[in-house]
Formats: C-alpha cells, structure tokens, sequence
C-alpha cells in the first residue's frame, strides 16, 4: 500500500483505495437476490452509498492530478454531503432512510412543481405576447398604409414588434417521472445541518467517531464559500490588487485558498471509514480499509478536519 506524505502520494493512496472496493463490489457476496424486503432495500442503498462516494473521489482525484484546486474543492464539498447522508443511512438503518427518502421526494415534488409552474407560465407569456404582436402588427398595417398615401409628410414610425418567447416547454414527462421516482412516500424536507446532527449523535452512541461530525461541517461551509456560492469574497479572489500598483485586475487565479491536500485526505479517510463500517456490518474482512485510515493517521499534518476522533 502506498505511503502517502504529498499530493502524488495522496492521489496514489486515493486510486488504491479506489480500486479495492471496486473489486469488492464486483464479488458475488454483494449480489443481492431482489426480494424488496426491508433488509434488501437497506442494504442496496448503503451500497450505493458508497459506491456514490467513490465516483465523486475518483472525480476529485482527477482534477487534483490536474491541478485543477477549484474543481477539487466543489467535488470535496460533494463529497462530505454524499459521506455524511451515506453514514447517516448505514447508522441510522431505516428510520434514517425513510428520513432521506421524504427529503427526496420533497426535493423531487419541489422540481416537478417548478416545471408545471414554468410550462403555465410560458403558455401565458407566449398567448399574451401572440395577442400583443396582432394588434401591433394590424396597427403597424395602418401606418404602413397612411405613409404610403401620404408620400409628402413626414412618415410615422413604425411600431416595434414584441419578442414572441421561443423557450421550450419542460413538458409533463419529466415531473411525471419525478413524482413517480419516490411513491408512496410523504415528502419532508431534511435540511443537510439535521443531518450532521443526527449522524453525529449515532456516530458517537455506536462509536463510529468520538468527536461530534461539526468541523467537517464546517469544512463544507468553507467549500462553498470558496468554489460554490458565488459571494463578495469569492469574486474578490479574482482581483490582483498589487499595492504598487494604481489599478485593480482581474487575476488568471484565485488568491483564496483550496487546500488541495487536506481535501484529499477528508475524502480518502471518510470513504475508507465508511466502507470499513460496511463491510463489518456484514461480516467481511476490513483489514485493509483500516490501513488505509492509519496510514493517514501517521501523516504529519493537520488532520483535524475530518475529525472521525482518533
């Protein structure tokens, strides 16, 4: 196993880790019979979980080897919100995923209305503008013809015709298929602040971490102020405001900080963490998932931003 100390090593840890539960997942022990038993259903979306996780950290190995910060630091913000929903389903069990099921649907309900909404009001926009453009049209008619008789006046102008809006429909399919997506499910929507809250509680009661899940919290608030959200600060990253110099520009970079590395270690320990857990659960070997994680342990950096409690 690599032993990681900068960012190549971080990104080569990060592939192997990658690949191990790739391999995994592919074993026949995950296969799982479609009985559509609570047992079944949970165990699914645990899989899918992590295997979320894993996609995103794949992602974000790619941009770090690219040198891409920016697309490191939105895919890491991501990614907390995918490791932390996924802990909170493999510790929560059902309650948990029924929680994050109502939220979906909530989520889902919330489009499919914003889609309906659209589709109204575009056919009024365009039936009123159709309405406007007649009359303007028919009018437009008239002066064309006065103008016409009267070669020796001064002409009167025209009247400018309205943009008919050729926007498209969003057509009832795709809120069909949304509303579909989650049934039979009462739509409660789960703020992502509730949701650190309440891992944190399991995580600490099962022994999952000995610290409370915040400061990755705050993490991802950090991340979205400087790659997310688009604020004052962050626009302000993007001005090279040289002292000795009269004038303010636009800079190829932004001067805040990414902190590449530091999200690259939350990413790779909270998936080996995670998948750890899994794989115990249910009764599969999860040696090397731990060495990952003790491997991170041993580096001589800051790793207090996952703080999972060593």
């Amino acid at each position: 196993m690599t032993k990681a100390g900068d960012r190549e090593g971080f990104i080569q840890l990060g592939r192997e880790l990658i690949d191990a539960i790739y391999v995994e997942f592919e074993s026949d022990r995950w296969a799982i019979i479609k009985t559509h038993s609570e047992h079944m259903t949970l165990r699914v979306y645990e899989i899918g979980a992590v295997m979320h996780s894993t996609i995103l950290l794949d992602e974000i190995l790619d941009a770090a080897e690219a040198g891409r910060d920016l697309t490191v630091s939105v895919m890491s913000r991501a990614h907390i919100e995918a490791n932390l929903i996924g802990v909170f389903i493999l510790l929560g069990g059902k309650s948990a995923l029924d929680a994050v099921a109502a939220d979906s649907r909530a989520q889902d309900e919330t489009t499919a209305n914003e889609l309906d909404a659209w589709d109204k009001r575009l056919a009024s926009l365009i039936k009123n503008t159709e309405k406007r453009l007649a009359r303007i049209s028919k009018r437009n008619s008239q002066i064309k013809a006065w103008n016409d008789r009267n070669p020796d006046l001064q002409p009167v102008s025209l009247i400018e015709l309205p943009h008919v809006p050729r926007a498209n429909y969003a057509g009832p399919e795709i809120g069909v298929e949304l509303r579909k997506h989650i049934s039979g499910v009462t739509p409660n929507q789960l703020p992502f602040r509730q949701v650190v809250d309440k891992a944190s509680k399991l995580a600490l009661s099962q022994r999952y971490s000995n610290e409370p899940f915040d400061p990755i919290y705050h993490v991802y608030r950090l991340l979205s102020a400087v790659g997310v959200h688009t604020s004052l600060g962050l626009l302000d990253g993007y001005l090279d405001r040289n002292e000795r110099s009269l004038f303010v520009r636009g800079a190829k970079e932004s001067q805040l900080p990414y902190a590449t590395e530091q999200n690259l270690i939350n990413g790779i320990y909270t998936l080996a963490l995670m998948t750890e857990w899994l794989m115990r659960k249910y009764e599969v070997e999860t040696v090397y998932f731990g060495l990952v994680r003790k491997s991170l342990e041993s580096q001589p950096l800051d790793l207090r931003g996952w703080t999972p409690g060593l």
